[in-house]
């Protein structure tokens, strides 16, 4: 149903008035010569006292949206069809609207009740993950991807809970081939395998990387920037895919900190100095050259299949000078020499 709205009792919605008529108006209604004798909320009867004590009734009605229809008894509005007293009638009504019919409680439902309500339109099914990769330069990026269950054929037909769900991830690597780099916020409800605090974690990610990294539409989030969020990534145990020569495997976090020690090997060279990692049953070392140093700051390797972070930072300057091979032939004058100091610095 129209009403009479703020915005439609406008005297600029009254057509073909004259600026004199409008200014004689605005005079009449200054004056306090209109009375609202009736307000029904679509039309309003109004009792206008002339300049000579004549009265005259004007009656504002809303047509549709953007159309007001008025009327007067006097003779200037038979003639020319807006009047100074129709200007004035608008002018009070308007200020009644505004002042009393815009708070009452009624209004406020009806403008509820009236006002279409937008749809939520739901996002699809998907699941998110992440890859761990090299760029065209060699350094790791942490590349997020989403893959659409409506475009990946090899998804599962039945209802998954999230374990499950990131478990069948890792055994079947065919969501390869329709993953995409998450460039925008996920809804974070439309997500089959991770839950919505982790999905918003990425969206924070990707909003700061799209920001500030300027190749993250071709390679991903820097490693170093995408570090700062591993701590949160741990905990909420977001599946992570090693990528390497078209070569996948799934990584696991492994949030507690890591003590990365010296070790002395022996060869047919010499004795080798390595730094190397122990988590569990797996035995990673640089010069095996299955541990890596993701971030200095903050501190996280790749160890063997395991995400984690490092509890002494600062023995990590030390791979940028291995190998350090001491030779048969001098291996007394290091054991005498050197292997005392540096057993102070390397646990």
């Amino acid at each position: 149903m129209a009403r009479l709205t703020r915005d439609l009792l406008s005297i600029y919605n009254l057509r073909t008035v004259r600026w004199q008529i409008v200014k004689r108006g605005k005079a009449y209604h200054a004056q306090g010569r209109v009375t609202i004798a009736e307000f029904t909320g679509d039309s309003a009867t109004c009792i206008v006292r002339g300049s000579h004590g004549q009265r005259y009734t004007v009656v504002l009605r809303a047509e549709g949206k953007n159309r007001l229809a008025t009327s007067c008894t006097c003779p200037y509005a038979a003639r020319e069809g807006v009047c100074k007293h129709v200007v004035a009638a608008t002018m009070a009504v308007r200020q009644y609207v505004v002042e009393v019919v815009e708070n009452r409680w009624d209004f406020k439902l009806e403008q509820i009740l009236e006002a279409p309500f937008p749809k939520r339109r739901r996002a699809s099914d998907y699941v998110l993950v992440y890859s761990l990769r090299k760029d065209h330069l060699g350094r790791f990026r942490f590349v997020p991807l989403f893959v659409a269950l409506s475009r990946w054929w090899q998804a599962p037909r039945e209802r998954l809970d999230m374990e499950a769900f990131n478990r069948y991830l890792a055994e079947d690597l065919s969501w390869q081939q329709v993953a995409r780099l998450v460039e925008k916020g996920l809804d974070p409800y439309a997500c089959r395998n991770l839950p919505p605090d982790a999905v918003q974690t990425c969206n924070l990610m990707v909003s700061a990387a799209r920001y500030y990294d300027y190749y993250y539409r071709v390679e991903g989030i820097s490693i170093d920037r995408a570090a700062a969020f591993f701590p949160i990534l741990a905990y909420q145990n977001v599946p992570v895919f090693l990528t390497k020569r078209k070569k996948v495997r799934c990584l696991r976090w492994h949030p507690q900190p890591v003590q990365v020690v010296g070790v002395l090997l022996r060869s047919q060279e010499g004795l080798s100095l390595d730094l190397g990692v122990s988590i569990g049953e797996t035995k990673a070392s640089f010069l095996k050259g299955n541990l890596v140093v993701l971030s200095a700051d903050p501190a996280w390797v790749l160890a063997g299949d395991f995400l984690a972070p490092v509890a002494n930072p600062e023995i990590l300057k030390l791979p940028a000078d291995l190998p350090i091979v001491v030779p048969p032939e001098e291996e007394e004058t290091f054991r005498s020499r050197y292997f005392p100091r540096l057993a102070e610095r390397l646990p």
